[in-house]
């Protein structure tokens, strides 16, 4: 998902807790509005001074609450009326789009089915990475170090390389994946 996807779900979301608050009578700052589509790293220097402002004005915890509230009242209103589908397809677009957008924070508050990506979290992708990996590991652990390995491959030394290999295989794959990222 490109630009287009992260920009079309970040205001389908601002609306939708805009619209809420209207609902619900919470009334949001200027500052407070204009914060929910922050994004850090695409941030334009009025975005960056908004930011500086908020975070004068503001305290973090308290907004962050009112937002996850708000947008928990909004999903609980859209999945009734059967629209989650809309809301699935926002959550995916923010989050692969891997922008660091402070609405992501408040969507995690709000717990309304989804993970921030990180370290406790689950992700798909992780998942189909680490599974391979470990059975490489397991196989040339058995292999290395375990009689049943001593009757496949006799040879001691030959137990050893087929280890050390695996273990240079995954280590090429690894810097590969490093340098693809940068």
């Amino acid at each position: 998902m490109g630009t287009n996807a992260f920009a079309s779900a970040r205001k389908f979301l601002v609306s939708r807790i805009v619209e809420q608050a209207a609902l619900d009578g919470v009334s949001l700052a200027d500052p407070e509005t204009r914060m929910l589509g922050f994004s850090g790293a695409s941030a334009t220097p009025e975005e960056l001074k908004t930011a500086a402002e908020f975070e004068r004005d503001f305290d973090d915890e308290q907004y962050e609450s009112k937002i996850a509230s708000l947008i928990r009242h909004a999903y609980v209103q859209d999945k009734n009326r059967g629209e989650s589908a809309a809301w699935s397809n926002a959550l995916d677009a923010l989050i692969e789009s891997e922008e660091d957008a402070y609405l992501l924070v408040m969507l995690d508050r709000a717990h309304i089915g989804f993970k921030m990506p990180g370290l406790f979290s689950f992700d798909k992708r992780v998942l189909l990475t680490l599974v391979p990996v470990a059975a490489m590991i397991g196989a040339a652990v058995l292999v290395a170090f375990t009689p049943w390995g001593a009757r496949l491959v006799p040879n001691e030394s030959a137990r050893l390389a087929v280890y050390v290999l695996v273990l240079c295989v995954l280590l090429l794959i690894w810097v590969r994946d490093q340098k693809r990222k940068e």
